[in-house]
């Protein structure tokens, strides 16, 4: 048996619905013209729109075939896999003994975390750390700013506090270390 909708719960799904078709059109048309420019005969026409004109894959041969736009493709590749193994690593590893309850000076440390978190010193202290570091123009920079993520240390102490403490114990007495806890 169907519940019946109500006239209000009607006129919402036709507005969600809109607003959906909206989002779909704002992100879905540019995408669809700039491949259509990427695929047409290199001249730019504002006629095209949706469909290409004169079909030619010479932009696209061009760009793949660069050494430039592989180098750079790759080297994007190779800082995204590693910031984002290093951030999930150190900052597990931070979170890890905060969301336990005999953790020294817990409150403090996280006051410092949210602190820092919510007033960003910027730019320049960042650059000038670098800097002194004589890491500037090197990929470690971008790495070392970018594998602090205090939001995600939030995330991942709240999902430590959430696993049940008996598990830990019964670990404990089957005899796993620390470390073993923390990767298990």
């Amino acid at each position: 048996m169907r519940i019946k909708s109500s006239p209000g719960d009607i006129v919402f799904d036709v507005i969600k619905i809109a607003v959906l078709a909206l989002f779909v059109i704002i992100i879905v048309f540019p995408m669809l013209n700039v491949l259509s420019l990427s695929v047409s005969n290199g001249v730019y026409n504002a006629n095209i729109t949706f469909f290409p004109r004169g079909w030619t894959f010479a932009s696209l041969k061009y760009v793949l075939t660069d050494s430039a736009f592989i180098r750079s493709f790759l080297n994007s590749l190779m800082l995204t896999v590693v910031v984002t193994l290093a951030s999930n690593i150190f900052m597990s590893m931070a979170a890890y003994p905060l969301s336990k309850e005999d953790c020294p000076c817990k409150k403090g440390i996280m006051m410092f975390f949210v602190i820092v978190m919510l007033f960003s010193a910027g730019i320049l202290p960042g650059y000038l750390l670098m800097r002194a570091l004589k890491l500037t123009n090197t990929i470690w920079s971008v790495v070392l700013v970018s594998i602090t993520n205090v939001y995600n240390l939030l995330l991942f102490k709240t999902n430590f506090e959430g696993l049940p403490s008996e598990v830990e114990e019964a670990a404990r007495i089957d005899g796993a270390s620390s470390i073993q806890l923390f990767f298990r």
